[in-house]
């Protein structure tokens, strides 16, 4: 598994927000993840158990040849809700016909809280299935499990995309305004 902003840590939260927002790129303060090729089966941009990100930025190039044999999330795991594990803006930017991925989130894998989620999916979203070989992925706004939740999210589909199914809410993760 990879994790963006590492084990029980953060980053970014130190900085204010007309900092974090100074630059052109957005990687100011962010947790950026860039999968070109290998195999894994799930990618984070935040923490595993504690720890809250500023911003969270996972990258899957035009070239990118990434197998992520389960899911990509633009936010942390989660493993407890009484340690913040916390990303205040997640991003996901889809852009390889060539990478693999059953399913992307924008939001937290189990529980605690990604505010803001946003995936960008600019290209086919495939993995390969054992029943039905080649097909598409599921695109989810917020996250996976029911203790998991986010304040807004976006998908964004643009020229190119393909998916199964598109949902602006999580799989089990909630969308509340907090």
């Amino acid at each position: 598994m990879i994790f963006g902003s590492g084990d029980a840590s953060g980053l970014g939260m130190d900085i204010t927000v007309e900092d974090a927002h100074a630059n052109s790129t957005g990687v100011t303060a962010a947790a950026v993840v860039d999968l070109i090729n290998g195999k894994v089966d799930k990618v984070f941009g935040g923490s595993y158990q504690a720890g809250v990100t500023r911003r969270t930025i996972v990258n899957v190039p035009v070239a990118s040849t990434i197998s992520i044999a389960s899911a990509l999330f633009a936010g942390a795991y989660g493993s407890k809700n009484e340690f913040p594990c916390d990303v205040f803006e997640g991003n996901v930017n889809y852009s390889s016909e060539n990478a693999r991925v059953h399913y992307i989130y924008g939001g937290n894998n189990d529980y605690r809280r990604t505010l803001y989620g946003k995936v960008n999916i600019n290209s086919p979203v495939r993995y390969l299935s054992n029943e039905y070989g080649l097909t598409y992925g599921t695109v989810y706004g917020g996250g996976y499990g029911q203790n998991s939740w986010s304040q807004y999210t976006e998908v964004n589909l643009k020229e190119g995309a393909m998916v199964y199914e598109v949902y602006g809410g999580g799989y089990g993760g909630d969308v509340l305004n907090k």
